[in-house]
């Protein structure tokens, strides 16, 4: 399939092609951002728990973790998600 057009139309068209990129290369980094990870010191801090807890909930898989450049890490999002469900009312 061939296709005609002018300089103009093909500036355009990759004009708003970039552009397109860029808004969806930004909402990618935007969630890429919003991704904030805690040491388990820093988790234990959150939920006012003794870091022994931590790597206990650790070991049951209660509490999500990953290993990331041999560091133990947890996803700040995760650790609250298991704290709000952890509440009584």
């Amino acid at each position: 399939m061939l296709v005609t057009m002018t300089a103009l139309q093909f500036q355009n068209l990759i004009e708003n092609s970039l552009e397109k990129f860029k808004a969806e290369m930004g909402e990618f980094k935007q969630k890429s951002e919003d991704v904030e990870f805690l040491t388990l010191q820093e988790t234990a801090d959150l939920f006012h728990a003794k870091i022994g807890t931590i790597h206990k909930w650790k070991r049951e898989g209660t509490l999500p973790y990953y290993n990331i450049g041999g560091k133990v890490l947890v996803k700040k999002r995760e650790a609250l998600e298991l704290l709000e469900k952890s509440r009584v009312n």
